[in-house]
């Protein structure tokens, strides 16, 4: 209907003098293109609008027909949108070639720019007059302009662009392994866009960075769905395009931040991007020059209100682990002192009460959530993990600060869950001390050197003791006194803790006999053993407490191991 009636607004001329006169000729006059209010803001390529195709909230999973022609087709809108070029003539020429006043009333009116181009057209038809066709041609295409929108898109449009790349990253997300044997051939133009929306002024005004944002997304899924792009975006200088962005927006996240926030999003994207690209050396050389990140991605795992966030950090040192350079560098910017916390957070009665939830509606889903990510990413640093390097530093640090128990957990099993519902229950048994009194130290102590604003443990918590485990006596790190009043408790390792206790009572022995047996030696060289040797004098209480305490354990272990000697 809004057609027809366009098409007899431009032919009601000649519309009224048909009925008179059947035999009237119609003299041509180009139709302006027609614009459905409809389509207004839409874009076409290939047999979707990609507007609605965007629209997740409303169409959540529409199928894309053919998912490499239709991203062949988004390349070439999006090239096509960037390298708009001006109309030849502006909206002012376009009126004095018309013979118009310049003045919008006139654009508006169509009829009039109409019959001005009727007029003019009649006078310097190529047909009539041979000589105006250069005259006629610009007469055209004034017309064309003043009576179209050409003049609204002169210069690329925001929106469309955004488009473009938004309909990039949903066919890349849903067709990732279609996609996985081609490489993007975008990366030259989504660069140079990261580039100068980083550098944008006006990034982080109200309505801005809705393109940085679409860029990095687009990047990260172009990532995921092949990681041998990465190469591709590290030969193309893209690693330090993503590290411009992310050091932009990093500082802007706050305590005020939401997990839609432009900033926020732009992180986490450019986090996924980092953590895939270290898959590859070359890209691992070039992170490694980067030191302002790792201290970034620290940062970051503070805010534990944008938990999305914080558990892609987590991730992202997942990644980033499984070299040693690497390591060291995140150990060093202070990471396990923002990890830590996040154990603490995990509550194991959610998953155990059998009550249906999702991360969507339930805080504390997310809470868990990140805890498991920042228990795998404590223990790739550590090097508990296949594909991660041994380091001695991380793993001091939290044996020190987690028991050396809870780090053979972290290593022996991969189920972090287990670990977690440990950490934040009380257990007393001969691996373990642990309660609400020990985590509150702990915490304090994390806390501490969390917020300080210089370095204050060189060793990063690797001398950190606890109180509660300092009066106590631990062989083989095992609690000897626990183990005495529970006897039966099932040893992992029977025979290298009767080893360890062994060690220990030879120690002991030469602590007590020690200075009798030289003196024994020197009188008489050919006697093997001496039953005449005394202990000392004076020989402190908590070695004869500690020497009794180890011979109990050592009769409980062979009565409940028999065989083990």
């Amino acid at each position: 209907r809004h057609m027809i009636e366009k098409i007899a607004i431009h032919i009601s001329d000649f519309s009224v003098r048909l009925p008179s006169n059947i035999k009237a000729l119609y003299q041509y006059c180009p139709i302006p293109s027609i614009d459905y209010p409809q389509l207004d803001g839409e874009l076409f390529c290939h047999v979707y609008y990609l507007r609605l195709l965007c629209n997740t909230k409303r169409f959540p999973s529409w199928p894309i027909r053919d998912p490499v022609t239709f991203l062949r087709c988004c390349l070439v809108t999006w090239l096509d949108e960037i390298d708009k070029k001006p109309p030849v003539m502006s909206l002012e020429q376009a009126c004095s070639v018309l013979l118009l006043p310049n003045n919008e009333s006139t654009w508006k009116n169509k009829a009039e720019v109409r019959r001005a181009y009727f007029k003019l057209a009649q006078k310097y038809h190529p047909d009539k007059n041979p000589e105006g066709r250069e005259v006629f041609e610009q007469i055209t295409s004034a017309y064309e302009l003043l009576t179209s929108n050409v003049h609204h898109s002169i210069l690329p449009d925001l929106q469309r662009i955004i488009l473009c790349l938004q309909a990039q990253s949903i066919v890349y997300k849903r067709y990732s392994e279609e996609l996985s044997p081609y490489k993007y051939a975008g990366y030259g133009q989504l660069i140079k866009t990261i580039n100068l929306e980083s550098k944008d002024a006006a990034l982080f005004a109200e309505g801005g960075g809705q393109l940085l944002s679409a860029a990095v997304e687009l990047c990260r899924y172009t990532l995921m769905s092949s990681a041998l792009n990465a190469e591709q975006l590290r030969r193309d200088a893209g690693l330090e395009a993503l590290l411009a962005a992310f050091e932009r927006c990093a500082p802007m996240v706050n305590l005020s931040s939401k997990e839609d926030d432009m900033t926020v999003q732009v992180c986490i994207h450019s986090l996924y991007c980092f953590g895939t690209a270290a898959q590859f050396d070359a890209c691992r050389e070039k992170i490694s020059e980067m030191p302002t990140l790792f201290s970034s991605i620290c940062r970051l795992l503070q805010f534990n209100h944008v938990i999305r966030l914080a558990c892609a950090a987590a991730d992202c040192i997942c990644s980033l682990a499984v070299c040693t350079i690497l390591q060291m560098h995140l150990f060093q910017s202070g990471v396990i002192w923002q990890l830590i916390p996040h154990l603490f957070r995990y509550d194991y009665t959610l998953d155990e009460g059998g009550v249906e939830h999702n991360e969507e509606t339930n805080k504390q889903s997310l809470h868990n959530k990140l805890a498991r990510s920042g228990c795998e990413a404590l223990a790739c640093l550590a090097g508990f993990r296949e594909g991660t390097p041994d380091n001695d530093g991380v793993q001091k640090s939290l044996r020190a600060m987690l028991t050396p128990y809870i780090c053979r957990l972290m290593q022996q099993s991969e189920d972090n869950d287990r670990v977690l519902k440990v950490l934040n229950s009380n257990t007393e048994d001969p691996y373990l001390i642990w309660d609400n009194g020990i985590r509150n130290e702990l915490l304090e102590f994390v806390e501490y050197h969390r917020t300080s604003t210089s370095n204050t443990s060189e060793l990063f918590g690797g001398e950190f003791k606890l109180s509660a485990h300092e009066k106590e006596l631990i062989i083989g790190d095992i609690f000897i006194r626990v183990f005495n009043e529970q006897p039966n408790f099932n040893i992992q390792e029977p025979k290298k803790f009767c080893m360890d206790l062994l060690d220990f009572l030879q120690e002991k022995t030469e602590q007590l006999f020690g200075d009798e047996k030289e003196k024994s030696e020197k009188k008489d060289d050919d006697t093997l053993i001496d039953w005449c040797i005394e202990p000392a004098t004076v020989v402190p209480d908590e070695i004869l407490r500690h020497t009794e305490m180890s011979l109990q354990a050592l009769a409980n272990l062979l009565i409940a191991n028999a065989g083990i000697l």
